[in-house]
């Protein structure tokens, strides 16, 4: 697994585990403020970040986060882009900005234009706000604390959504829901974020780190091949019409079939059955609020409850695999037609 973390001393540090276990990291001085604002060059440090990540196949998952509760990302550092915009004032400002816009043809935070082959999770708590959130909504799976806040708040001062936030929010909303936020700039509070689907899970405040690291074990748990391919076919298909969607998901699980086939012969022969396994499959959602790995338990549950409350001739009978029902006195079917008495101004009348 991987993350690539920013502590509020200006230290960004971008960490993952091998296989094996064994984690290595590498340190990035950087002065920043508290607010975690983002510049060209700590954009630059998140590209070698995620190169570092896309180059090893011992790197699992991805977990974005800022370390600490004030803010997950803030968005652009605005002094930064005034004294760039002093740069724009020559004689063709134009060209000046196209020249600039070049050197960031992968998005201005330094990957939002590319797609990672592995799964990626932002670890959100605090402000989620302007870039930070597009790069939220870059990842596959979103955690927030209690207390997160989630907004394009540059609708305030002019500057467009040019890391994918026009794109990305839409596919995970809808389109009505993306253009309030995008439209009016509004901030979204972590309630409301998982009511629409922003965040995925919504966890007390300080937990939303451990909570994605939970999520990244169980994932590597998981058979790769299939996982990452059916991964694929959901992004690439989901922007494509129905049956290229499917000729998609056809080819993509042709190539991992034979995988699917022995892996199937594995649980066939006894591997992944057991509550040990599946305890480790729920392990990728856990807890709170939001992904559910237990609503088969619960639902059990309801079942078992409402079994129990049922009356006995629902749920006895060969066909329900109860005991057979007990055989009837003779004259009780024609006891049980017969009418009872009416009760009329206190007395029984029949």
């Amino acid at each position: 697994m991987a993350s690539v973390k920013r502590r509020t001393n200006g230290r960004w540090r971008a960490r993952y585990r091998d296989e094996a276990g064994k984690e290595h990291a590498r340190h990035f001085d950087r002065k920043v403020d508290a607010q975690k604002w983002l510049d060209e060059e700590t954009a630059g440090l998140l590209r070698e970040g995620f190169e570092r990540f896309e180059g090893d196949d011992g790197a699992l998952a991805l977990v974005l986060t800022g370390e600490g509760p004030g803010a997950f990302c803030a968005g652009a550092d605005l002094k930064a882009l005034s004294e760039r915009a002093a740069s724009f004032a020559g004689p063709d400002p134009e060209a000046a900005i196209a020249e600039w816009l070049e050197g960031w043809s992968d998005g201005p935070l330094g990957f939002t234009r590319l797609t990672p082959s592995k799964p990626t999770i932002a670890a959100v708590s605090g402000w989620c706000l302007a870039g930070g959130l597009e790069l939220a909504l870059w990842c596959d799976l979103r955690v927030a604390t209690e207390g997160a806040r989630l907004g394009f708040t540059e609708r305030r001062f002019g500057v467009p959504l040019i890391d994918g936030g026009t794109q990305r929010l839409p596919r995970i909303v809808g389109m009505g829901r993306a253009l309030e936020m995008i439209l009016t700039g509004r901030l979204v509070d972590a309630a409301e974020a998982r009511e629409w689907g922003l965040v995925n899970e919504v966890v007390a405040e300080g937990a939303h780190l451990t909570r994605a690291l939970e999520i990244v074990d169980g994932l590597a748990g998981f058979p790769q091949q299939t996982m990452l391919s059916d991964r694929r076919a959901a992004i690439e298909g989901g922007g494509l019409a129905l049956a290229e969607g499917l000729a998609l998901e056809a080819e993509l699980g042709a190539e991992s079939v034979l995988a699917g086939v022995r892996g199937a012969a594995r649980f066939a022969g006894g591997e992944g059955r057991g509550a040990a396994s599946i305890a480790r499959a729920r392990r990728p959602v856990g807890d709170g609020v939001g992904l559910r790995p237990r609503l088969s338990a619960r639902l059990a549950s309801r079942r078992a409850c409402a079994a129990r409350t049922r009356p006995a001739s629902r749920r006895t009978g060969p066909l329900r695999g109860g005991a057979p029902r007990r055989a009837a006195r003779p004259g009780a079917a024609r006891e049980a037609r017969a009418p009872r008495p009416r009760r009329r101004h206190g007395r029984a009348s029949t």
